[in-house]
């Protein structure tokens, strides 16, 4: 009787089983179908047209590593390109985390209104970004901008910003400090779960606010910094929509990202092939340089 009672209970067990795994794959089809179709598809379907000649219209006709040679031996747009875009990347992103960490260690410190102020500075994050852009490119007019009046006031001859080849990208990386708001929450979220003992023990040795922030609160800190490096440098790495709407990869091509370029040269010379072959490349310098930062991370931990 136990036996049969035992045996009837690990049947049951095992039909609860198979219809955890049923339900479990019937909810995950839906994400597995759009992975296959919309993303794995896709970029398997890029890989193969990166070494072909490939118009959007006629067969593609292979042309082996005929895309990649031009790219880095005779393509001086694309270098141009990638020069423009690491410069954006070497002052994007170090700004940007900084400005983020400060501005988080100071909506930690429990002052009224800094949770309003939390949200305040997030919703640039979620907005549209073609309306943001618009509202940024009237606020940089060299005429009737809000900013050089600002700066008029005090009594400083603003630049032309995004009319000028010298000034438009600086421009925009001052422009991306409005975009951290996802970056200062993370920031925010990590300062919360320090334990206050170590601060506490810190001002009994009469260390200062600085001290702290520079022995505790960074180091403690330094999974969601990495975190936020590496998510920084895929984004402005793919900096494009900025470029496109504000600027038109001038002047003087002085924003002439490379998704930029890309996208010329897949939607305006239509050529699929060597855009396809870009987005690979492109793809292969993030992959880079998050395991750069994941390496050195891993060395100094």
């Amino acid at each position: 009787m136990i036996q049969s009672t035992t045996q009837i209970t690990k049947t049951t067990m095992s039909r609860l089983r198979r219809r955890e795994e049923q339900a479990f794959y019937l909810f995950i089809l839906p994400w597995i179908l759009g992975f296959l179709l919309l993303t794995l598809g896709p970029m398997l379907i890029s890989l193969y047209t990166s070494f072909t000649n490939w118009d959007g219209i006629t067969a593609p006709r292979w042309n082996n590593f005929a895309n990649y040679q031009i790219m880095f031996t005779m393509d001086d747009q694309f270098i141009h390109s990638a020069i423009v875009t690491g410069k954006y990347v070497l002052f994007a992103v170090p700004t940007s985390l900084i400005f983020a960490l400060l501005l988080a260690a100071l909506l930690c410190r429990n002052l009224p209104g800094s949770a309003f102020f939390q949200g305040l500075y997030y919703f640039p994050s979620i907005v549209s970004g073609v309306a943001v852009f618009m509202v940024w490119n009237y606020m940089f007019d060299p005429i009737t901008g809000v900013i050089n009046h600002l700066l008029s006031i005090l009594g400083i001859q603003g630049p032309l910003w995004l009319a000028s080849p010298d000034w438009s990208l600086p421009a925009l990386v001052l422009m991306n400090l409005f975009f951290c708001g996802g970056q200062m929450l993370i920031f925010v979220a990590g300062i919360k779960q320090i334990p206050q003992e170590y601060y506490e023990a810190a001002s009994i040795d009469g260390a200062s606010g600085w001290v702290n922030f520079r022995k505790i609160t960074v180091p403690m800190l330094i999974p969601m910094i990495i975190y936020n490096l590496i998510t920084s440098i895929i984004s402005t790495v793919q900096v494009f929509a900025q470029s496109f709407i504000m600027t038109g990869g001038g002047p003087a091509k002085s924003t002439y990202f490379m998704v930029y370029y890309l996208y010329e040269t897949a939607f305006k010379f239509t050529d699929f092939g060597y855009a396809s072959a870009m987005a690979w490349v492109i793809m292969v310098i993030i992959l880079l340089f998050s395991l750069l930062v994941l390496k050195r991370n891993r060395d100094n931990s």
